[in-house]
């Protein structure tokens, strides 16, 4: 046994432990935390299969369905639902062959359920002959990337059973996670969508197939569970075109940005640096740059523009982003724009777009933090109405606050 803490160590705020094996747990629990924390900052990579899926194509079939007693989709309709998100489906002939192979792949069993607590969960367990291998079943909530779907079965026995595995087995993780996501995408897009099971779910060192799918939807008159996480709002996603020609693309930051965003650092003027942050930043870190990339939609928004001109690869113009107060009644706004996409009225345009969201959002009051210096940035904030006032605490500084909701 250790001796009692000495009184010398509490003031000092050094830990102490009753045993070695308290210790040893502390210390344990922290690495572990440390770790989790880095792979979470983990920039996912983009995935181009799930870029251009159209929940228009499948959303008639769906309401079609949601008129039925039983509100199950036919084998027709699911083999499109699950063709339209670029799911794989093999046709039954081809399991009983598979099944009855000597090299049979691996089977799963992944699942959909509405939580009463957390909504839409997926459920991913092992099945077929494999199901007396592990018990336990992996859990993960939507949305999802390649990056939270490995997180979410990392510490469960089948992520443990799948890490420790062959080189072949690692290419039929990569498969698996690449499948949950589409589901994922799929259960984002299509909040009518009330239970998936994907039984068997066959696994190899090419991808994960879906042997057998049964999906069945809402019925009019029963309400819809909401995500536990706010998804990607894709409905803020705008095309623009500018009186040069180019295009000009304004949408929410996602998890895949960071590298353009490490780049487009690169590129700021130390000045415009200086005028964002108040104080001159020399780089972007990956842990900064994945802070502000990997945001709560549900308390941030961050809009990024991007210009197309003829004949040029996409550019980043520029990142306008409010963060919500503890209380979520008032948020913290900031705009940064690249030199050469100046004069192009794009500060207004993406302060008018952040107003706006933060006004359906149900913010009180949208507010900035302006150096007295910047005065363009003053002047925007007038324009569109904000009150400018000193700051208390810093004489270099201007509070611009703007009311959202009337009185």
């Amino acid at each position: 046994m250790f001796n009692p803490p000495d009184s010398a160590f509490l003031e000092r705020r050094i830990p102490t432990y009753d045993t070695p094996e308290d210790a040893i747990r502390a210390f344990l629990r922290r690495w572990r935390y440390q770790e989790d924390r880095l792979a979470l900052m983990e920039t996912p990579p983009e995935i181009s299969e799930l870029c251009d899926p159209d929940p228009a194509i499948v959303r008639p079939i769906l309401e079609r369905v949601r008129r039925m007693d039983c509100g199950v989709l036919n084998a027709i309709d699911t083999a499109m639902l699950l063709q339209a998100y670029h799911i794989p489906m093999v046709v039954p002939e081809t399991v009983l062959g598979i099944r009855s192979a000597d090299a049979a792949p691996l089977e799963l069993i992944i699942r959909m359920i509405n939580d009463p607590v957390f909504g839409p969960t997926l459920l991913l367990g092992l099945g077929g002959r494999t199901a007396d291998q592990v018990h336990e079943v992996a859990v993960a909530l939507p949305p999802l990337n390649l990056v939270l779907a490995r997180e979410a079965i990392k510490h469960t026995p089948m992520g443990q059973l799948l890490r420790n595995a062959d080189a072949v087995m690692v290419g039929l993780l990569n498969g698996v996670l690449l499948l949950l996501v589409k589901i994922s995408r799929l259960i984002v897009d299509l909040s009518e969508i009330i239970e998936v099971e994907l039984n068997p779910v066959l696994a190899d060192a090419t991808g994960a197939t879906v042997g057998a799918a049964q999906i069945r939807v809402a019925s009019p008159a029963r309400p819809i569970s909401g995500l536990a996480i706010r998804p990607y709002p894709r409905e803020l996603e705008e095309t623009l075109l500018l009186p040069d020609g180019s295009t000009l693309l304004i949408r929410p930051v996602r998890p895949e940005d960071e590298p353009a965003f490490i780049a487009s650092f690169s590129r700021l003027a130390t000045e415009d640096v200086r005028m964002r942050f108040m104080h001159v930043v020399k780089e972007l870190t990956h842990e900064e740059a994945a802070r502000l990339t990997q945001i709560d939609y549900d308390r941030e928004m961050a809009l990024v523009a991007l210009r197309q001109r003829p004949g040029r690869s996409l550019e980043g113009c520029g990142v306008a982003r409010f963060g919500a107060d503890p209380d979520g009644d008032r948020a913290e706004f900031a705009i940064i724009l690249l030199r050469d996409a100046t004069g192009i009225g794009l500060s207004s345009l993406l302060l008018r777009r952040l107003i706006q969201y933060a006004r359906a959002r149900g913010f009180h009051e949208l507010y900035g933090e302006i150096l007295r210096e910047n005065e363009p940035m003053l002047e925007l904030c007038r324009a569109m109405g904000f009150a400018l006032k000193a700051c208390p605490e810093d004489a270099e500084v201007v509070i611009a606050a703007l009311p959202l909701v009337s009185e």
